[in-house]
């Protein structure tokens, strides 16, 4: 996934934030990142920390790349984060800012601002209830 646009898949921080406020989405990419443990023996052994890159979901269920020192990480695209909010919620300006819901949201990765809207819709609807 080399040549893939990194702009159009959430960022490993945003994927976490999803997951924090228990939104679970079924994702075709996901962040391969590894275990805390795992990351700490290579630390500890003073080398060079590896970065999370992106998967695709066929690679993760591929036999020769799934690895018990690994953890998968649903990295959604903007189009399947768009598809998870309420429709009306986004007006799209020239000013390249997404008007939406409660103001204004705004990021370097379109898709972070995304996930940051639908987690504050999500939890406006568990406080309706």
């Amino acid at each position: 996934m080399e040549n893939m646009n990194k702009l159009n898949y959430a960022s490993l921080e945003a994927s976490k934030r999803l997951i924090d406020a228990g939104i679970r989405l079924d994702t075709d990419s996901y962040w391969a990142t590894y275990l805390e443990e795992v990351l700490q023996s290579i630390k500890d052994a003073g080398k060079v920390l590896p970065s999370p890159y992106l998967v695709n979901k066929d690679s993760i269920h591929n036999k020769d790349l799934l690895s018990e020192c690994k953890k998968y990480i649903p990295a959604p695209t903007m189009a399947e984060i768009w598809r998870e909010l309420p429709e009306g919620t986004i007006s799209m300006k020239a000013n390249d800012r997404l008007y939406c819901y409660k103001g204004v949201v705004h990021s370097i990765n379109p898709t972070d601002s995304l996930i940051d809207l639908l987690i504050l819709i999500k939890k406006d609807e568990r406080k309706e209830m």
